[in-house]
């Protein structure tokens, strides 16, 4: 029988599903991050593997120990304070708000709409005031 005719191997993982209690901590994790911080920018990528995105998310996690990270040497922030969200759109949508009526802040209703696809949101450092 050729090669290709072959029954295959078929990998029985043992991961387990996302449960509701996953999701909720996640939406809520997402409303203390907007919380915490003023400002929420909306942004598309690609190529998320790229080592440019990896020191974009080691900056904003604050565990870079790279010499050559985006990270200010005159910066005392250690970037613990921002944050990165990527993924599930919908749970994105939902932790947002989808209409005036469930926002959680106002106006993030307009991100919501916009929100699919390679699209993901930065919840940023706090800027001290001067």
């Amino acid at each position: 029988m050729p090669k290709s005719r072959r029954a295959q191997r078929v990998a029985l993982t043992k991961t387990a599903k996302k449960t509701r209690d996953h999701k909720t901590n996640y939406i809520e994790m997402v409303r203390e991050a907007i919380d915490a911080n003023d400002r929420l920018y909306l942004f598309s990528y690609e190529n998320m593997r790229s080592n440019h995105f990896k020191d974009v998310r080691l900056h904003f996690r604050g565990s870079s120990s790279d010499k050559n990270s985006m990270s200010d040497e005159n910066d005392s922030s250690s970037g613990t304070d921002g944050r990165i969200f990527l993924g599930k759109n919908k749970l994105l949508q939902i932790a947002l708000g989808r209409g005036p009526e469930d926002e959680y802040s106002d106006n993030l209703h307009k991100l919501s709409k916009i929100l699919s696809g390679l699209l993901g949101f930065c919840v940023p450092i706090r800027v001290p005031l001067m």
